[in-house]
């Protein structure tokens, strides 16, 4: 939980024996504040790329490459946002986006564009959702549902399902209107 160590399993070998286990120490990649980096919360694959997202209160986003050798920390790489928020509760991919999901009493999302450059800041958006606290999310393909935790402004812990729809129904017709992430147009957010 409080580590820099990164731990893998050879898959299809005998999950009890150690030999089978390898274990990475990405200090060196983190920073120089790396001692303080620690808690990551869920990871996402996403390409040739698992991203990794803390909920210490420190804010970095690691990456790993899975096509490079895992032992070799140039396989590694991290990156922070610069946002606000600085806890996450996990992350979900859809269509071309990386999403961070706010953690405990926080309300802000990140967004990361997966086709630009993991360190281009450019790439990395923040949008301040309805309601705060989750414990990840998930995805149908269409939208992402975030999943409630605790928000301090709701004494505690609360059961705020928040949806973001990728498309809302069209008012003046039969088709489908694409919804932004910074979108506040009744349809594209939807609490509940």
């Amino acid at each position: 939980y409080k580590s820099n160590y990164f731990l893998r399993y050879r898959r299809n070998t005998d999950f009890t024996e150690l030999e089978n286990w390898e274990t990475v120490d990405i200090s060196d990649v983190v920073g120089e504040d790396n001692t303080k980096l620690h808690g990551f919360y869920g990871g996402s694959l996403v390409g040739d790329y698992i991203y990794f997202v803390t909920n210490m209160l420190r804010g970095k986003v690691i990456r790993y490459d899975i096509s490079k050798d895992f032992l070799d920390l140039g396989s590694w790489e991290s990156f922070d946002p610069k946002t606000v928020v600085k806890t996450y509760s996990g992350s979900i991919f859809l269509r071309g986006y990386l999403y961070l999901v706010p953690g405990w009493n926080s309300n802000r999302a990140v967004r990361f564009d997966t086709r630009l450059e993991f360190d281009d800041p450019a790439a990395w958006k923040v949008f301040r959702l309805p309601h705060a606290g989750f414990s990840g999310a998930v995805t149908d393909g269409k939208s992402i549902i975030f999943i409630p935790l605790h928000d301090k402004r709701q004494d505690g812990y609360h059961g705020n399902f928040l949806r973001f729809n990728l498309t809302r129904n069209d008012p003046d017709g039969p088709g489908q209107i694409r919804c932004g992430f910074k979108d506040r147009t009744p349809g594209c957010w939807e609490a509940f």
